[in-house]
């Protein structure tokens, strides 16, 4: 018996309709960034961690940057959607960094004039905690529509990091 090939952008789509009111077009191209991000993540740890990153590797590497002009732009992103003043705000108390980390990626999100390289460290562990919470953590389908600014951020600051340090 061979099992028949699903249109999942379909299913899921339908199976959306079924548990809440509002329709996703996971058709669309601004979808695309949330379904392609996992496959975007396969290959930057594959490339760069040998298939098994761990938060401690993300924070270390300092040569896995973008090009500046990218750093800053996501690193602005990450800093307007989690500061509010000279603080961080509630909504980045629901990243869950580790406690090693945490007050160290507030401080650079905090800072006036955080170098590159701490810019890069924050982006990166953002991602790596988006990443796992996309897996792991709790998330409603329906909900993820409203994300794809994040999605669109994280995808281009992992793909131009690998064709930055891939050349």
């Amino acid at each position: 018996m061979r099992i028949r090939a699903i249109d999942t952008i379909d299913w899921l789509e339908h199976y959306v309709l079924r548990v809440t009111e509002n329709p996703i077009d996971m058709h669309s191209k601004q979808f695309q960034q949330i379904r392609d991000s996992p496959l975007i993540w396969n290959v930057f740890e594959a490339k760069f961690f040998d298939k098994d990153c761990c938060v401690d590797d993300v924070w270390k590497k300092t040569e896995l940057a973008p090009r500046e002009s990218i750093t800053n732009e996501a690193f602005l992103f990450f800093k307007s959607r989690y500061t509010e003043g000279d603080n961080t705000n509630d909504s980045f108390e629901s990243v869950n960094l580790l406690d090693r980390y945490k007050e160290k990626v507030q401080n650079i999100l905090c800072s006036v004039s955080p170098s590159i390289e701490d810019k890069n460290r924050v982006c990166r562990m953002l991602i790596y905690r988006y990443r796992n919470n996309l897996f792991h953590g709790e998330k409603e389908l329906y909900s993820l529509e409203n994300q794809i600014d994040l999605f669109t951020i994280m995808n281009a600051y992992l793909i131009d990091l690998i064709d930055s340090v891939m050349g």
